[in-house]
């Protein structure tokens, strides 16, 4: 059995306990256990992107305080993630009314508008 495979098994053994973070350092180390072109190669067995191995690589490189306030329970970085529907479209409950409004039965400022 070649290192890819093991690689594969033992990302199938695990990656159901990890969150984001911990597959991308996980899948990392494999990538760099398998030297040069480990990283296309983990990419291929587990499905998780390239780029997301280069991250996990940087991540395992950079050993900072960023990295270490991750390991309180945090997946992202302050500010990551999605944004919220009211910051990206703030006019959205506005439309959302406009289109509920002709229909609207009995008084206007019943809760089950």
């Amino acid at each position: 059995m070649n290192n890819v495979e093991l690689a594969k098994q033992k990302y199938e053994m695990i990656s159901w306990v990890l969150d984001e973070r911990q597959k991308r350092l996980v899948v990392a180390a494999e990538a760099k256990t398998l030297g040069r072109g480990g990283i296309t190669k983990i990419s291929n067995v587990t499905g998780i992107a390239s780029i997301t191995i280069h991250t996990g690589i940087k991540e395992l490189k950079d050993k900072s305080s960023e990295n270490v306030d991750l390991l309180s329970g945090k997946t992202r970085r302050i500010g990551g993630g999605r944004k919220k529907l009211l910051e990206t479209t703030p006019i959205i409950l506005e439309d959302l009314k406009k289109l509920v409004e002709p229909t609207t039965r009995g008084d206007p400022e019943s809760p089950l508008l």
